[in-house]
């Protein structure tokens, strides 16, 4: 879940075509995410936190910021952004869903993220 595949003989993107096209030697390019914590309260109960999220079974993946919620609106301030992984929410890392619940139902939040 930690580290993450940047490129494969130079090129990032198609990774599939490349591993194909390789001839058995595969040059591999990794990142080390660093591990961030973000707080925050909403201001309304209903606010979003504007990111378009995709449960997986230990992360949340910021899959994109969307325009209007919390995240787009303090992105400088947060360094919020697509890639990331929300890995735990309030000081508990469990199932995505559960997590995922927390965002919606909590006002305050405290999230550890994994940040590309």
């Amino acid at each position: 879940i930690d580290d993450g595949l940047v490129s494969i003989n130079g090129e990032s993107q198609d990774l599939i075509r490349t591993i194909r096209a390789s001839r058995g030697q595969l040059a591999l390019l990794f990142t080390r995410p660093k591990l961030v914590a973000v707080t925050f309260r909403k201001k309304k109960h209903d606010m979003s936190l504007g990111a378009r999220l995709l449960p997986g079974k230990e992360a949340l993946l910021v899959m994109s910021i969307t325009h209007g919620g919390l995240f787009q609106r303090s992105t400088a301030k947060l360094g919020v952004k697509a890639r990331d992984r929300i890995i735990a929410v309030n000081g508990k890392r469990e199932a995505s869903s559960l997590m995922l619940n927390a965002i919606n139902l909590t006002d305050s939040l405290k999230l550890q993220i994994l940040s590309y």
